[in-house]
């Protein structure tokens, strides 16, 4: 893998951690206004966790190469 692609990677993992950071907190925190809230911050969640998954996906397909 290149610098520049390991880099952006990298940057992505990190900025979507603290995003999945923040919403667990806001939930863990009982700060959700109704059950639609909590059900739009789930999905956000379930959605972060998933893109982190295609990320892991392409590192491993970069370092086969």
């Amino acid at each position: 893998m290149t610098i520049v692609s390991d880099n952006v990677l990298s940057f992505l993992r990190k900025k979507i951690d603290d995003e999945l950071g923040g919403l667990s907190d806001y939930l863990a925190g009982n700060a959700a206004k109704d059950m639609e809230d909590y059900r739009r911050i789930c999905g956000k969640i379930d959605a972060l966790r998933w893109i982190n998954l295609e990320i892991v996906g392409l590192e491993k397909r970069f370092d086969e190469f």
